[in-house]
């Protein structure tokens, strides 16, 4: 788990649309911080420290866990991204974006990101059950 030590969530925006199709869409906009002094970034690497990519996957399922109250793994990742290498000491605070519709078998289809200011670091979409 790296909820609440590797990153904190510190804010939740909410917001529900309907698609060209008629599908229910929930977006969350949350405000997230990195600890720069997470044991994990004495690894990768010292004294040049960088989120694993593995790292920032598991901070989407854990902030869908957060916000849906489910406990929750991933299916099936159709694409993910990793546009560009995230410093937690030069950025401390990130924008996590979900969008999600519910499916069924209480599936998720998920598109998401991870951002700060005008840098878009990763881009996910993906099913989750």
């Amino acid at each position: 788990m790296l909820l609440n030590s590797f990153f904190t969530i510190q804010s939740v925006e909410t917001q529900e649309e309907q698609n060209a199709s008629g599908a229910m869409i929930k977006h969350y906009h949350m405000g997230a911080k990195l600890d720069p002094a997470h044991p994990i970034f004495k690894g990768h690497f010292p004294d040049n420290p960088i989120v694993p990519g593995v790292c920032q996957v598991q901070m989407i399922t854990e902030s869908l866990q957060s916000v849906t109250g489910k406990k929750i793994y991933l299916k099936e990742a159709d694409n993910i991204k990793f546009l560009s290498m995230i410093n937690p000491v030069e950025t401390e605070t990130l924008i996590i974006d979900l969008a999600l519709k519910l499916l069924p078998d209480h599936m998720f289809s998920v598109q998401a990101t991870l951002s700060a200011k005008d840098q878009v670091y990763f881009k996910f979409k993906g099913i989750f059950a």
